[in-house]
């Protein structure tokens, strides 16, 4: 087959990260390493779920790839959220950015009339 007739996958790394960060043991191995020891022992990592919903606004999709993880800690629920992005160069305001992802999971908090916004592990 001619490479020019090969369909390309959009976003290769996005789906390689997706693919990747989607399987609990993975993201249980990510947590334990990356997260300090007093905030993971106290999560119940039997219990992570994988969130279904995208947190990213139609505007971000092209360039954020997301994937939120909930695991309960002690008696509520935390969402564990891991995202991806990818760019040739380092980006000087990235805290900017997690801060609006971050606000997209609390307005759907609110939109969903939770008794309290969630805590957000970016």
């Amino acid at each position: 087959m001619d490479s020019k007739q090969v369909p390309k996958t959009p976003s290769p790394h996005d789906q390689f990260f997706k693919g990747m960060f989607s399987q609990p043991e993975i993201a249980i191995g990510y947590i334990r390493n990356f997260l300090p020891k007093e905030i993971w022992q106290d999560l119940q990592l039997d219990q992570l779920t994988l969130d279904g919903t995208s947190y990213i606004t139609h505007e971000l999709k092209a360039y954020f790839s997301d994937l939120v993880w909930q695991c309960p800690y002690h008696d509520t629920e935390i969402n564990i959220a891991f995202l991806f992005e990818h760019k040739t160069y380092q980006p000087k305001f990235v805290h900017i950015q997690l801060l609006r992802y971050m606000m997209q999971m609390w307005e759907q908090d609110i939109k969903e009339k939770r008794k309290y916004l969630r805590p957000v592990i970016p």
